[in-house]
């Protein structure tokens, strides 16, 4: 395998199909309370809680000034995964297997040294065709 292209780094930038479905998903929920026939308070709650999960979803996997919002990721020849935060800092990980790849998407789940759990979606539109695929490839392979 090309030792250059196990280093490439990879930039994930904003996705707007999963903001599309986040969206989609929240306005969804929000016109079932709609017609659902329960009490007002019950759905002020309801729709209360729709937004607050709409906009954490949106602040953990899209929100631009997230400091740790992950945009870079990259492995060494040893199979270690670094992944690069908003706010420079660089954590160091191992793919775990549970991750999913497909043509569209991939939900990538790392353990970190320190012990802690990272998930990373990746759609299409994140990276261009040509990184996307070097990217499938090297997870594929390793």
């Amino acid at each position: 395998m090309n030792f250059m292209l196990l280093t490439q780094k990879f930039s994930i930038k904003f996705s707007t199909i999963l903001f599309v479905l986040i969206l989609y998903i929240h306005v969804g929920a929000i016109l079932c309370i709609a017609f659902c026939d329960i009490l007002m308070y019950l759905k002020i709650v309801l729709y209360t809680l729709i937004v607050i999960s709409f906009l954490a979803c949106f602040y953990k996997n899209l929100w631009p000034k997230n400091p740790n919002l992950i945009i870079k990721l990259w492995c060494d020849s040893d199979n270690i995964w670094h992944l690069g935060k908003m706010n420079d800092d660089e954590i160091v990980a191992i793919l775990q297997g549970s991750s999913v790849i497909t043509n569209i998407l991939c939900v990538l789940n790392f353990k970190g040294v320190d012990k802690k759990y990272y998930s990373i979606t990746i759609l299409r539109d994140t990276m261009s065709k040509a990184d996307y695929r070097k990217l499938k490839f090297i997870i594929l392979t390793k």
